[in-house]
């Protein structure tokens, strides 16, 4: 705060943009060093500079295409789609008889990032529990370590959460999880990796919990 200039109104005088460039370039000096040394767990994912200049080059070619419209930028469709078929493929699209994107096979789609796919899946989920079970007052049960975007889209999308605690290891406690289910729960969450500790749930045991219950399992 007591480096830089703090612009709270919007200026009456038009900003020089080479000004505005040093400015930013000021901050991200000051930043880099905070997250450079690869500690910046859940943040950066990749600090190496060829990579970053790589995305950089990728983020200014796009910047100004929309997804909403696949008529004037296909090339965001194309991309779309290479990378839910690639990802599709990755979690077994191959080994099923049914036709990639069909609602009995494996299909998806791209967000913003980790909390918008969180949210996206929690109200479809609670969508297809209205309409395939009639349940009114849908439940989520999750362990104390699942991200925040979860308590998010409780809030957001009317669910009730049933919050449980780790096991020993840190890990998601499946009969807990199980004591929490009831008839109006519409899914169970795991993490792999959970965001607080960096430690795997049992998503098999949790994948036959909610197969025996006829849930969904989302897995974070």
């Amino acid at each position: 705060r007591d480096r830089t200039e703090t612009v709270d109104k919007l200026p009456t005088e038009l900003r020089n943009r080479a000004e505005i460039v040093r400015e930013m370039e000021q901050l991200r000096s000051l930043e880099q060093a905070r997250w450079k040394d690869g500690f910046a767990s859940g943040s950066v994912y990749n600090g190496d500079d060829a990579h970053v200049e790589f995305v950089n080059k990728v983020y200014a070619i796009q910047s100004q295409s929309n997804p909403l419209h696949p008529d004037i930028w296909p090339s965001a469709a194309k991309f779309e789609a290479e990378i839910v078929s690639m990802t599709a493929h990755m979690l077994g699209a191959g080994e099923t008889t049914a036709p990639f994107g069909s609602e009995e096979g494996i299909c998806g789609s791209v967000s913003s990032g980790g909390s918008e796919s969180i949210l996206l899946a929690m109200k479809t989920y609670r969508d297809w529990a209205r309409e395939t079970k009639g349940i009114t007052a849908p439940e989520i049960v999750l362990p104390v370590s699942a991200h925040a975007a979860f308590h998010k889209a409780a809030q957001y999308f009317c669910l009730e959460k049933k919050v449980v605690p780790l096991d020993s290891e840190f890990r998601a406690d499946v009969s807990a999880m199980a004591a929490a289910i009831t008839p109006n729960t519409i899914a169970l969450v795991g993490s792999a990796v959970n965001f607080p500790y960096g430690t795997i749930d049992p998503i098999d045991k949790l994948g036959e919990l909610a197969q025996s219950h006829g849930i969904g399992l989302h897995i974070d």
